[in-house]
């Protein structure tokens, strides 16, 4: 049976861009969604709702690169990481909260900061992981055959910058590359035992 190894779970500078520029906006909307809920309207609902989300943002960014969450990974795993981060950034968020307004949030404020982040995470982070999964699987699909698609043990793509590998595990004979069930038509693809 072929087996192979999965990709590198650093992510690339732009990736690491994304993903965090993509949590910032989650924290901008939790603070509009706040605000229009409770019918603030401001000159600048922009600046306003930046103001409110900066200490929870500045307090997810502190505790997120202790817990692994700012790597790749399988998409039930990235939400579980996102919701235990945000369960520990949550307490530091609320710290900067206190020192930003000078009096501590209610307990409700706290519960529903955390249940709304907590949804617009799992949207953000989970979709963006399902998404990245399904272009692995077109890439992998695009370097199978056409008449052994489905068939074909599954490739692994690896790109770092502007490398790309692809590689496979296979057992003592190469007769599934010779039989047609492996195809390999990446330059950088290589058969390992």
């Amino acid at each position: 049976m072929a087996t192979t190894k999965h990709r590198f779970n650093e992510l690339s500078w732009p990736q690491l861009g994304l993903l965090i520029g993509g949590d910032g906006l989650v924290f901008i909307i939790f603070a509009l969604l706040g605000r229009s809920s409770h019918g603030l309207s401001a000159e600048q609902p922009l600046l306003a709702a930046v103001r409110v989300a900066w200490p929870f943002f500045v307090g997810w960014l502190l505790v997120a690169p202790w817990t692994g969450v700012l790597r790749q990974h399988p998409p039930l795993r990235m939400i579980g990481l996102s919701l235990g981060t945000w369960l520990v950034a949550l307490p530091v968020g609320l710290l900067l909260r206190w020192f930003q307004l000078g009096r501590s949030s209610p307990f409700s404020f706290a519960l529903v900061t955390f249940l709304t982040v907590a949804a617009l995470l799992i949207i953000w982070r989970g979709g963006l992981q399902l998404v990245d999964d399904e272009t692995d699987d077109i890439i992998n699909n695009a370097t199978e055959p056409a008449g052994k698609r489905g068939r074909c043990p599954p490739v692994s793509l690896i790109t770092r910058e502007h490398e790309t590998r692809c590689s496979f595990i296979l057992p003592d004979s190469d007769s599934a590359a010779r039989s047609g069930m492996i195809h390999l038509s990446h330059p950088n693809c290589q058969l390992k035992r």
